[in-house]
């Protein structure tokens, strides 16, 4: 499909576009999911035998060659994303929100909850009126009630891939911040660095989110001690 902007694009046109990209974007993931599978048992094949093996050596050029699909991989992942951001401009003046959602094939229950007319819209209007997002628009609102829970005891009840949502440095000098932990029915964990680190349910994170946690971990970790020694030094 040849992907053009020109700006006479019909509705139809730009949905179709649309369509198409997250066609090739979930086949991008399914493909970093093997991958990533591909390369960790390749990685302890290697470790176990040793590159001067035959299958040692065989494992180190599936690494190095998977490595380089990966690299590929998340390059597209930015093409898209730089390029959905004019689809979505173009999208929202041009086609409807009905269109939209139909297209992407999204539950009717989740076009005009009660949680998209207290929580989003209000939040849609704010992006739109003060010019820091002009292109936003709703999609889907999959938080749902009780979600904001923080019980680190269901760490254990995740269900499926486990996703970084988001993360605070602390909103005062005595906060320690805390990691918003999402499985895939769409409920979050708010959890300190202290509850969550070391559990099991962090091996199911993508290579991505652990890298983006553990370097949030050093952060909070840092003024927690800068905290501490500032407090032991008071009279």
């Amino acid at each position: 499909m040849n992907l053009a902007l020109t700006g006479s694009e019909t509705a139809d046109q730009l949905i179709k576009q649309l369509v198409y990209l997250r066609g090739i974007a979930r086949r991008i993931v399914m493909a970093l999911t093997e991958s990533r599978v591909e390369i960790k048992e390749s990685k302890r094949l290697l470790e176990r035998l040793g590159p001067g093996t035959p299958e040692g050596a065989r494992a180190a050029t599936i690494v190095a060659n998977l490595g380089e699909v990966e690299l590929q991989a998340r390059t597209m992942e930015i093409e898209i994303g730089n390029y959905l951001m004019p689809l979505c401009d173009a999208l929202d003046r041009t086609a409807t929100r009905e269109q939209i959602f139909e297209a992407l094939n999204i539950n009717t229950a989740d076009r005009n909850t009660e949680k998209v007319r207290e929580h989003a819209a209000p939040a849609l209007d704010h992006f739109k009126t003060t010019g820091k997002y002009p292109q936003a628009h709703i999609v889907r609102v999959s938080r749902q009630g009780g979600a904001w829970t923080s019980d680190p005891a269901l760490l254990d009840t995740l269900v499926g891939r486990v996703h970084l949502a988001g993360s605070s440095v602390g909103l005062t000098n005595d906060d320690d911040g805390f990691f918003s932990i999402q499985d895939e029915t769409g409920r979050q964990l708010l959890l300190t660095l202290d509850q969550v680190a070391g559990h099991p349910a962090l091996d199911r994170m993508s290579a991505d989110d652990r890298a983006s946690m553990d370097a949030w971990s050093a952060h909070l970790a840092e003024r927690k001690a800068l905290r501490v020694a500032a407090k032991d030094g008071q009279p």
